[in-house]
């Protein structure tokens, strides 16, 4: 039997097969063991909009499979984590059918198996609902950078560092870093932003003395540094 095969092994056999003819025992195991899950979730809910039961080893095998993913992952690729909610909220409804010819050995695994799905949805509700929050707090960001924006670039253009507001700005932007790690597209009103501020700082900075352009310096360094953590990490995503 598959799960008899060592996971080197199992691995190696595998490597060479492409996904879409794999066994469901091997679809399965591979979410088990968190491998490569950005090509294997499409396949997997591909095979259980067909099959809700789908499994090698016994019925339903593929969703408890589910249940051994990080969460890093559905964070990650929270597109997956929704379209997989949905397609699990189908059959725990039985708006999605099993086969026809299918029927339970008993009541029991009828009712474990609904279950299982009810345990994952709630999970998967659990991360679906970070996406919310994090276009939630985007938009708050959004606002609150133009505030600052206001506060910092009405001081530099008689050429004060207003220390407080960049404080401000630059925990924002920290936010920001984070919330967008995985993001490929920033919004428009962010970068308009900051560079916004990030232009003032360097046109102001050319009409200051020797010793004050050292601190705006300082400023505009940092601001670049922020600048490209932030924009940096989206376009390696795309």
């Amino acid at each position: 039997m598959e799960k008899s095969v060592p996971l080197s092994g199992w691995f190696t056999g595998i490597m060479d097969d492409k996904l879409q003819d794999l066994p469901d025992g091997s679809i399965a195991r591979l979410v088990r063991q968190n491998f490569h899950l950005k090509y294997v979730i499409p396949e997997a809910i591909l095979r259980l909009s067909k099959n809700p039961i789908t499994g090698n080893h016994y019925e339903g095998e593929l969703i408890n499979s589910i249940n051994a993913i990080d969460n890093d992952f559905w964070e990650s690729n929270l597109n997956l984590c929704k379209e997989l909610k949905e397609l699990l909220e189908k059959i725990e409804t039985k708006e999605i059918n099993l086969p026809q010819d299918f029927e339970w050995c008993m009541e029991e695994e009828e009712q474990d198996f609904y279950e299982n799905v009810r345990n994952v949805i709630s999970i998967l509700k659990c991360l679906c609902h970070l996406e919310e929050y994090m276009d939630n707090r985007i938009e708050e960001i959004i606002q609150l950078l133009d505030a600052v924006a206001t506060e910092i670039i009405v001081p530099l253009r008689r050429k004060v560092i207003n220390e407080a507001a960049f404080s401000e700005l630059f925990k924002l932007m920290d936010e920001l870093q984070s919330l967008l790690y995985n993001e490929k597209n920033v919004e428009k009103e962010i970068v308009a932003l900051l560079f916004l501020i990030y232009t003032q700082i360097d046109t102001q900075a050319k009409y200051v003395t020797e010793d004050e352009k050292k601190i705006f310096m300082t400023y505009l360094r940092k601001m670049r540094v922020g600048i490209r953590e932030i924009f940096g990490k989206a376009l390696e995503n795309e």
